[in-house]
């Protein structure tokens, strides 16, 4: 409208007579729009294939994409778009956030599936963990026990050490208690060391975060630059940005899988996890030692020896329930495994479908964006045109108004002349006059 106001002024002035005015207002008209017209013109130079130039700047803009992003520097005052272009403009960005929290369900699906698959999927049977725990509690006190009762046998046959194997044997059961003694022996040691467990997962999830600001922040410093990209003929720099932004997507997808493996690590914490598969490790090696010990003492106490047989079917007895309720457990689970397998492989169709939405859609707003720049291209070209024509007729008028005044002075002239010439002839056809007196 601003420009079609000056286009009026300068014919306004130009009717009226103010030529000087007119070329004035011609002239600013041609200065706002030329240098937007050779930019427009250098990005049609260095894109031939505009509709895959936009189509790029569309598909490398991740979150909501507005119509800003989509015009060259300088540009942005001078494209119209049309309602085709609104409403794709607007579907395209539904679709977006449609797709981001598909994203999220999606990986929220694939979460469960993990978490399913997990051996602390216990974790979602509050009572049964519990129970488990409490198990494992008493297994813990048990192997503690036992290698209490194999020192006091030995204590009993003198506290001498047989020989060399005897005496290895002696010093990897001082070591045996010094880690069954770290064991937790009830729930609050459990949850202690569980919640240890979970703070460093997430320790790195909130060091992930930060990252994953300042890499957002760099990517839309990235893709406020690369709008400038198609207004310098820097090919170096060009080529640099590029650069920059395929590195920063290879970040993106870097911390995309550390941060997915830091919550599997998270949700992976709790019984069954390493630190009760080690502990079950050093109760199966203090069982073991406990057997090998015992055969240095073949007529060691029998109260004491039937004390570890007792220990040792009761812990047998421990285990065999352990089992069986993980056992019921994982057919319960495997009931929702096969659902959430299912809603997984609906949810991949789904997406197959909604990524070709996405592209026809993205098609769309490309071919839209080409003919607003197409219609912003025309209209320089007849703005342009417009105001030359306008110093052209200033020009003409100019002339016009020249050639009348002169054909007026040379008129004034020739009745200046006449006059003249009249006033001479009328001075020389009058008779002459005589004097009195005169000779």
């Amino acid at each position: 409208l601003i420009l079609e106001g000056d286009m009026l002024l300068g014919n306004l002035y130009l009717r009226d007579g103010f030529l000087k005015k007119a070329r004035s207002a011609f002239l600013h008209l041609r200065q706002r729009v030329s240098p937007a017209h050779k930019r427009f013109a250098r990005v049609r130079q260095q894109q031939p294939d505009m509709h895959a130039f936009f189509l790029t700047r569309i598909q490398r803009t991740v979150d909501r994409l507005d119509a800003e992003a989509l015009a060259p520097n300088s540009g942005k005052l001078w494209l119209e778009y049309d309602d085709r272009f609104n409403r794709s403009l607007a579907t395209l960005n539904h679709l977006k956030a449609v797709h981001a929290d598909f994203e999220e369900t999606q990986s929220m699906a694939e979460l469960m599936a993990v978490a399913l698959r997990q051996p602390t999927v216990v974790r979602g049977y509050p009572r049964l963990g519990k129970s488990l725990r409490a198990a494992i509690a008493i297994r813990n006190k048990l192997a503690l026990l036992k290698l209490e009762l194999v020192g006091k046998l030995y204590a009993e046959q003198g506290s001498t050490e047989k020989n060399a194997e005897h005496g290895k044997l002696l010093r990897r059961r001082a070591q045996l208690m010094v880690a069954v003694n770290r064991l937790p022996k009830d729930m609050p040691n459990f949850a202690a060391r569980d919640y240890l467990q979970r703070k460093r997962y997430e320790d790195i999830r909130l060091e992930l975060s930060r990252l994953r600001v300042e890499l957002k922040g760099l990517r839309a410093r990235l893709q406020f630059f690369s709008r400038f990209k198609a207004d310098t003929s820097n090919q170096a720099l060009n080529q640099e940005v590029k650069g920059h932004e395929q590195q920063s997507l290879s970040y993106q997808d870097d911390l995309d899988r550390l941060d997915h493996e830091t919550l599997v690590g998270l949700i992976s914490v709790g019984y069954g996890d390493h630190t009760y598969q080690r502990d079950q490790k050093l109760r199966d090696e203090i069982t073991a030692l406990v057997q090998q010990e015992l055969a240095f003492y073949p007529n060691a106490g029998a109260v004491t020896k039937q004390q570890i047989a007792d220990i040792e079917a009761l812990e047998s007895s421990l285990s065999s329930w352990q089992g069986q309720s993980y056992q019921q457990l994982r057919e319960r689970v495997a009931v929702l495994e096969k659902a959430v397998d299912e809603i997984y492989a609906k949810l991949e169709d789904h997406e197959n479908q909604l990524k070709l939405q996405l592209q026809e859609t993205e098609l769309l707003v490309a071919d839209a964006t080409v003919d607003a720049y197409h219609r912003a291209t025309k209209r320089f070209e007849e703005l342009l045109t417009r105001a030359n024509v306008g110093l052209v007729d200033v020009a003409w008028q100019r002339r016009e108004l020249s050639r009348l005044t002169l054909e007026y002075l040379n008129r004034k002239r020739a009745e200046q002349l006449k006059a003249v010439d009249r006033d001479y002839q009328e001075t020389v056809d009058q008779p002459s006059i005589s004097f009195p007196g005169g000779s």
